[in-house]
C-alpha cells in the first residue's frame, strides 16, 4: 500500500482515537451499496451518529435554485407535498442536504409533515481536515451525518458541489421539481441517468414542456411528474362579474372641482406592487407555512394586494426602506397621470416602479395624521437627523435623483375605514380590474388605461 492509499486509513485512524461518545467514524459510508454509488464520499471521514438508521429506502429531492418570488411557485411547493406524501407512504426516509437550494424548505416540509428525515452536511473540498475533525470533536453530531473534505486521491465531482453530488448518487430515489438548463442539478442528473448502476426510473423530472432540459432527462428513462388536476376552489365570495360604475380620472376631478396641475393637485398616491414575500402583518414563518400547506393565494400581482388594502381596510407601514426600522407607509405628491406617464421597469429589481394599481387620499388628511415630505439628502445628512426625523430620509440618488419622486410618509398604518368616500378614489389599470375590487371599495374608482 502506497502512501496515497494509506491517507483515508490513517486519518480515520485518527478520528477514532477521539472516542467521541454518540456515534462512530467510516470510511466512506457503512452502507456497502450506497457506497459504491455515493461518488463524492468514498475518500472522505464520515461521522455516523448511533441515531442514523439505513435500513429504509432513502428519497431525495433536489431542485435548481426558484427564485425570490417564492408566490409564483404554487406548482413547486405542490410537487415538494407530493414527494414527502411519497416518502411517508413508501416508508422510505427523506435525505436532506444542507446548504443545497432547496434544503430549507425540504426540511421545514419534513418537520412540518412529520415525515423521516436525514441530514447530511457536506464538508467543502478545501476545508483542512484536522479543522474538521477538530469542528466534530468539539460538538459531534447528534443528528446528521457529517462528511470531511476529500482526503487524496480524490474522486470528488469537479464540475458541480459535492454537497449536491452525494444527494443524487445516494438516494435510491430522486424528486427533481425544477432543473435548469445546464446547471450543477442538470449535469448530476444526465451522469445518473447515463450510469448503468442506477434505474432510470427511480429519477422522476417535473414535466415542464417549456423546459427541453426535462424532455431530455425524461427522453433518457426518467419518469415525468406532474401534478394531479386540480380541483376547483370553493370561495365564499360571491362571484367576480357584477357590473360597476367607474370613471376617468378628468372626470371625478371635474365632478370634484380639483385638477391635475402638480401646482394645485390635491392627493397623495400610493401605487401598489406585486408581493414579493410574506404580507406585511404576516411573519416570514407563516408565509413560508402557507407556501408549503399550499394555502398561499395564487393572486400576487398589484391587483391583489390592492384588494386586500381594500378589504382589511388598511395600508400597512413597513420598515423596508427606512434606515432606523422605523415602518412607514410612502406616497407620493405627483399628479397620478404624471406619475404613471414616466414610470420605468427598473430591471435589477425585475418590476416597474410604479403599477396603475392604487389609492389616492387627499393630502390635507393625511397631514392632520402625521403624514409629511421626505427628507431626501446623503449619509451625512442622515446622520445629522434628529431619532423622530429618521424614518422620513430617503437617499437623493446619484444615478437616479430619487427627489423627482416628491415622497411623502407616515410613520403609521392608515386606517380607511375613516376616509370617506370624497376624500379619496382607487385607481386601476382597466375595466377588467373592477369586478375582483368593486365589493370591498367605497370610494369612487379610476380606470387609468395605462
Amino acid at each position: 500500500m502506497n502512501a496515497a492509499e494509506s491517507q483515508p486509513l490513517q486519518r480515520l485512524a485518527q478520528a477514532d482515537a477521539l472516542h467521541l461518545p454518540g456515534g462512530r467514524f467510516t470510511l466512506g459510508l457503512p452502507d456497502a451499496i450506497r457506497q459504491t454509488t455515493a461518488d463524492g464520499t468514498r475518500d472522505s471521514i464520515c461521522w455516523i451518529p448511533d441515531s442514523i438508521c439505513w435500513r429504509r429506502p432513502l428519497y431525495a429531492v433536489v431542485s435548481s435554485r426558484i427564485g425570490r418570488h417564492l408566490h409564483r411557485r404554487h406548482d413547486w411547493f405542490a410537487l415538494l407535498r407530493q414527494a414527502i406524501a411519497a416518502t411517508r407512504q413508501d416508508a422510505a426516509t427523506l435525505l436532506i442536504s444542507d446548504g443545497t437550494a432547496a434544503a430549507p424548505w425540504i426540511q421545514r416540509a419534513a418537520d412540518r409533515f412529520a415525515c423521516p428525515a436525514i441530514t447530511i452536511c457536506v464538508s467543502p473540498e478545501n476545508e483542512d481536515f484536522d479543522r474538521w475533525i477538530g469542528r466534530i470533536q468539539k460538538h459531534p453530531p447528534t443528528d446528521r451525518i457529517a462528511i470531511s473534505p476529500p482526503i487524496a486521491p480524490s474522486t470528488a465531482i469537479a464540475d458541480a458541489p459535492r454537497r449536491d453530488a452525494v444527494t443524487i448518487f445516494l438516494a435510491d430515489r430522486v424528486y427533481a421539481p425544477l432543473v435548469s438548463s445546464g446547471g450543477n442539478i442538470d449535469r448530476l442528473l444526465e451522469r445518473r441517468l447515463s450510469d448503468r448502476r442506477w434505474n432510470p426510473a427511480s429519477v422522476w423530472i417535473a414535466i415542464d414542456p417549456k423546459n427541453r432540459t426535462a424532455q431530455s432527462h425524461i427522453e433518457r428513462g426518467a419518469v415525468g411528474w406532474m401534478l394531479a388536476p386540480r380541483h376547483a376552489r370553493v370561495s365564499s365570495d360571491p362571484p367576480e362579474d357584477a357590473p360597476t360604475n367607474h370613471v376617468t380620472l378628468d372626470e371625478l376631478l371635474s365632478q370634484r372641482g380639483e385638477s391635475d396641475d402638480a401646482d394645485h393637485w390635491p392627493y397623495l398616491v400610493h401605487c401598489t406592487r406585486e408581493r414579493d414575500g410574506a404580507w406585511p402583518d404576516q411573519s416570514e414563518a407563516d408565509f413560508h407555512d402557507d407556501l408549503l400547506s399550499g394555502d398561499c393565494t395564487c393572486e400576487s400581482g398589484p391587483l391583489a394586494t390592492l384588494r386586500r388594502i381594500l378589504q382589511t381596510g388598511r395600508l400597512l407601514a413597513t420598515d423596508r426602506l427606512t434606515r432606523d426600522g422605523q415602518p412607514v407607509v410612502c406616497l407620493s405628491a405627483r399628479p397620478l397621470s404624471d406619475l404613471l406617464g414616466s414610470r420605468v421597469f427598473r430591471s435589477h429589481l425585475g418590476r416597474w416602479d410604479y403599477e396603475p394599481y392604487g389609492i389616492a387620499i387627499h393630502r390635507s388628511l393625511l397631514e392632520t395624521q402625521g403624514s409629511r415630505p421626505a427628507i431626501y439628502g446623503d449619509a451625512d445628512d442622515f446622520a445629522a437627523l434628529a431619532p423622530a426625523d429618521q424614518a422620513f430620509f430617503q437617499d437623493r440618488g446619484t444615478t437616479h435623483d430619487w427627489r423627482l419622486e416628491k415622497e411623502w410618509r407616515i410613520a403609521a398604518d392608515i386606517d380607511l375605514t375613516t376616509i370617506a368616500s370624497h376624500e379619496a378614489f382607487v385607481f386601476v389599470r382597466s375595466v377588467r380590474d373592477l369586478p375582483p375590487i368593486a365589493r370591498y371599495c367605497r370610494w369612487p374608482i379610476v380606470v387609468v388605461g395605462v
